[in-house]
């Protein structure tokens, strides 16, 4: 049976603390020692680390450590035990922040442990991350992970999906095998360039997307590292946007799936929700993900089946016994009646399981959606096979992914153009149309010149464009380009209002009186144009001069 490739936890033995100790000197280990309360009879380096080994794995004193940490830092070593025990040290750095290289002298003075500059630095400093070039698939690569001692000792991050198998009754559908949906890898793309500008959402604006998508995607984008509190772009941003299609929205899947920050209930509108304590979804998340692990792929099934049967079979799935009373929820159509007990479970927890399946998933391309051909209102649910199987392009689509450059400075792109390709050069221009699957932009002196405040240089573009376009960088294009860099604007179009008179004698007697401060720049011996606001004013002048003044037919409107 083929089943859906979600990414759980399962224990895999990982460096012991013998191992990850051997990385600290005797002036760090004897820190740990004082974070674990651990006393030290010697000052060898060999039997510190041998008092250490022995105590730390204590699950008292683990669990007592383990909880005085900031909820960052908690969530760090969470997020290792959701991966396996491990991730690639650069993940891992680019989320909860490097470690700073120190001798003694240095570590002596900047004291790291009780000032540390990042969430790494202060799990590092209590020995309960190690940091080394770990064996995966015949390669070394540097890892961080958890000593194998400790991943028993923190709480669980996923259940056993044996424990909630479900029996669905497969549903027939007569239709073509749906495709996976991608969309949302172009959106992100979208996004990301958009919060390089002041005026996001006018740029988002332009898209069919409304602001409550936007909305969102970036809660979602934030919760797994690559916006940060101020909605800006991480570093782990470009890393994303570098990625192959298939790996990015693999890692998106994954990381959605463990993000401990990401609430669903902020996007279910028809509920409202107050709690004592914070609301956190992540094991109602991956309890739902662990059930539908268990389906078979290319399958449709009932999503009204699913949420009655995970009723009877985890009906603690977002709240325990005293949670059901504790919370408040209510229906914004109906305020005064509150839903209380397992009975509001369809009402609740149903409309938690019903919005991850029919729209997060759908979204990030793990799941497709039908109505049932017996009943519209009931949906029906597929799950999608592994991603690596729907991206084999032919040769002729692959080629019209990159980008065509007009000698206008118009620059046209695809849903198949590289994401980072897209993003860099969004950034230079003005946008002019983005559809789903074409975008079309536009490059301006504007455009160049707000680039410039962001940093980017017109040769950056140019290298851009001539690596990747399918057409070439039209000469007289880069001829412009260069031209701007070192000249600034040299044309520009705009509407203006001139005024025409029979003598430049007329002009002249104009420029006498006070209407002469809405006159602007001359077009010839007996032409000039107005300011803005100034017609009114000019016309009375002209008019006490003993000249009649046509306008023009807008004008004669707004009066």
């Amino acid at each position: 049976m083929e089943t859906a490739p979600f990414l759980l936890y399962t224990h895999t033995t990982m460096p012991g603390l013998s191992s990850s100790l051997r990385a600290f000197d005797q002036d760090q280990l004897e820190q740990i020692a004082r974070f674990w309360a651990v006393p030290l009879s010697a000052s060898s380096k060999e039997s510190t680390r041998l008092s250490l080994e022995l105590a730390l794995p204590d699950r008292e004193s683990f669990v007592s450590l383990f909880e005085s940490l900031p909820e960052e830092a908690r969530q760090a070593l969470m997020t290792l035990k959701a991966n396996g025990g491990q991730m690639s040290w650069s993940a891992f750095s680019l989320r909860f922040g490097e470690i700073r290289g120190m001798g003694p002298a240095k570590r002596k003075k900047e004291q790291p442990w009780a000032f540390p500059a990042s969430v790494s630095e202060l799990l590092w400093y209590r020995g309960l991350i190690g940091r080394d070039f770990l064996r995966l698939r015949d390669e070394l690569e540097e890892q961080a992970y958890l000593p194998d001692e400790f991943i028993p000792l923190l709480p669980e991050v996923a259940p056993n999906a044996a424990k909630f198998l479900i029996r669905l009754q497969p549903q027939r559908v007569l239709s073509a095998e749906p495709r996976r949906n991608m969309e949302v890898l172009n959106h992100i793309c979208t996004l990301l360039a958009a919060l390089r500008f002041e005026d996001a959402d006018a740029r988002l604006g332009k898209t069919n997307r409304d602001a409550e998508y936007w909305r969102l995607l970036r809660a979602l984008l934030g919760s797994v590292g690559i916006l940060d509190s101020r909605d800006a772009p991480t570093e782990l941003a470009r890393s994303w946007l570098e990625m192959p299609r298939p790996k990015a929205l693999a890692w998106l899947q994954n990381e959605w799936a463990k993000a401990p920050g990401f609430n669903e209930f902020d996007f279910i509108s028809d509920l409202e929700i107050r709690s004592p304590e914070p609301i956190g979804t992540l094991n109602a998340r991956q309890i739902l993900l662990a059930a539908l692990q268990t389906l078979t792929v290319r399958q449709w099934f009932s999503l009204d089946e699913l949420a009655g049967q995970l009723r009877d079979k985890v009906p603690e799935l977002l709240r325990d016994q005293e949670q059901f009373s504790a919370w408040k929820v209510v229906n914004r159509q109906f305020a005064d009646h509150v839903l209380i007990g397992l009975e509001s479970w369809q009402a609740v927890e149903g409309a938690f399981v019903r919005f991850v399946v029919s729209h997060l998933m759908p979204m990030l391309g793990m799941v497709a959606v039908t109505p049932s051909p017996d009943d519209p209102d009931r949906l029906l649910f597929q799950l999608h096979p592994d991603l690596e199987s729907d991206f084999d392009l032919p040769s002729s689509e692959a080629a019209e992914s990159c980008l065509r450059v007009h000698s206008s400075g118009k620059i046209s792109m695809t849903d198949r153009s590289p994401l980072f390709l897209r993003y860099n050069v969004s950034r230079f221009c003005e946008w002019i149309d983005l559809g789903e699957t074409n975008f079309t932009y536009q490059l301006t002196p504007e455009s160049l010149r707000i680039a410039g405040q962001n940093g980017l240089q017109p040769r950056h573009l140019i290298s851009l464009l001539r690596k990747h376009s399918q057409t070439g960088l039209p000469p007289t294009l880069f001829t412009a380009l260069k031209r701007w860099e070192s000249e600034g604007r040299q044309a520009k179009i705009e509407n203006v209002t001139v005024l025409q008179l029979a003598s430049p004698a007329i002009l002249q007697a104009l420029r006498d009186t006070p209407a002469s401060r809405w006159l602007d720049e001359a077009l010839g011996p007996s032409a000039v144009t107005i300011k803005p606001g100034g017609i009114e004013a000019v016309q009375s002048a002209l008019a006490s001069l003993g000249y009649l003044c046509d306008l023009p037919d807008k004008d004669k409107n707004e009066r």
